[in-house]
Formats: C-alpha cells, sequence, structure tokens
C-alpha cells in the first residue's frame, strides 16, 4: 500500500489583531511550518500546522495591553 501524497510549507507572514475599542493593533512575524496531504478522494487537509516563531512588532498595542 502507497502512502498519501504530502507536501511541506515553510514560510512567514505578518499577523494583525484589531480591537473594537480603537487601540493599536497586536501585531507580529509568525513563522509557520504545514505538512499537507492528499486523501484517497483527493481532498487536501492539514496534517500537522507548527508556529515556530513569534516576533512582536514595535507599533503592536501587545507591550500596553492588561490582561
Amino acid at each position: 500500500m502507497q502512502g498519501p501524497d504530502r507536501a511541506r510549507a515553510v514560510g512567514t507572514l505578518c499577523w494583525e489583531g484589531h480591537f473594537r475599542d480603537g487601540r493599536a493593533p497586536l501585531a507580529c512575524v509568525v513563522g509557520e511550518d504545514w505538512l499537507l496531504e492528499r486523501d484517497a478522494s483527493g481532498a487536501l487537509g492539514f496534517v500537522l500546522w507548527l508556529n515556530t516563531m513569534h516576533h512582536v512588532l514595535e507599533h503592536s498595542s501587545v507591550q500596553r495591553l492588561t490582561l
């Protein structure tokens, strides 16, 4: 029996989350590593998804965030 078709994707993206009250957004650069595969029907799906790093950007409101 042959295993499923798999592919690995590695990348970096800029992520922002916005508040409804007008505060500056939460902003960071995120490293991601994805492992995808096709099942027997041909549908594409995630096998593994990792956030490998987070770097908070200087303008982000995370430094002023109170929990």
